[in-house]
Order: structure tokens, then C-alpha cells, then sequence
């Protein structure tokens, strides 16, 4: 195989919570429609498009939260909505497991724990992938100078 697919883990209480608030984002633009639909439409055009961009990024967010390993490249993609990179797999430092991150960049829908990648000198990213313990044996296979911190 040459490039495997590790999609974010998502437990039931985020999944209720990311489907109510997609609930209330489209209540509150059904709500606006039926208000002011029959008025002039340039009051409620700022909301609308505010809201439905809201509904696409978090929409994007959980349909592309997920990274891929190419063993060949010896490279880890990622890809969280808009946001996409690679990070170079002889560039992981070390990763740390059962961790939060609460700056920085996050490809993650899970409110539990998930693992830190740091890589370079300073950079760091979060991933709560749905089988840990496979990426990060795949990673060590490719580059078994990573350090794994439980």
C-alpha cells in the first residue's frame, strides 16, 4: 500500500453536538427567511451569508478531517476543511499521546483526548485520529527515530 487514510475520530457526544449547532444554524437562516423574506433582502444578506459560510466551513470540517501516511514520499498530509499540508516524515521529532492542545492548529472533531506531532524545530500539530496506535506504528516504520511519549 503506498498511502493509508487515517480519518478523525469522532465520538457520539460531538457528533450531537456538531449536528445541533448545523440544527441552529439552519433554524436561525429558516428564521430569517420567513421574517424578513417578503422585505427588502439587504438587512438580512450579511447574516445569510455569514451563516452559510459558518454551514460550509463546519460541514467541510467534518466530512475532510483526516490524514494520510505515503510510505513512498515518506510524507503525513493532512487535511481539516480549507486547511491542507504535508509534513515530512523524517522531520517528526516525537509525538505525544492522550494530550490537548488548545493552540495552534487542530485536525481534530473529538472532544477527548488525541496526540500531538511535534516535527521541525518548533512545530507542532493536533490529530485525534480514530486508531492511534496503527499511525503511529505506521510512522515508526518509516521513521523509527520518533519518539512516542504516552
Amino acid at each position: 500500500m503506498r498511502k493509508i487514510k487515517f480519518y478523525s475520530r469522532i465520538e457520539p457526544v460531538a457528533k450531537f453536538f456538531w449536528i445541533a449547532i448545523l440544527i441552529i444554524l439552519f433554524s436561525v437562516i429558516s428564521k430569517l427567511i420567513v421574517t424578513f423574506g417578503r422585505g427588502p433582502l439587504l438587512p438580512i444578506v450579511p447574516p445569510l451569508v455569514i451563516i452559510g459560510l459558518s454551514l460550509v466551513l463546519i460541514v467541510s470540517f467534518l466530512v475532510t478531517s483526516y490524514m494520510t501516511i505515503d510510505k513512498e514520499k515518506k510524507i503525513v498530509s493532512y487535511k481539516a476543511g480549507p486547511f491542507d499540508g504535508e509534513i515530512k516524515i523524517d522531520k517528526i521529532r516525537k509525538i505525544k499521546l492522550n494530550t490537548r492542545m488548545y493552540v495552534g492548529l487542530k485536525i481534530g472533531l473529538s472532544f477527548k483526548k488525541g496526540m500531538i506531532i511535534y516535527y521541525h524545530k518548533y512545530d507542532s500539530i493536533y490529530f485525534t485520529p480514530k486508531y492511534s496506535d496503527d499511525f503511529c506504528k505506521q510512522l515508526k516504520l518509516i521513521n523509527p527515530e520518533i519518539e512516542i511519549v504516552p
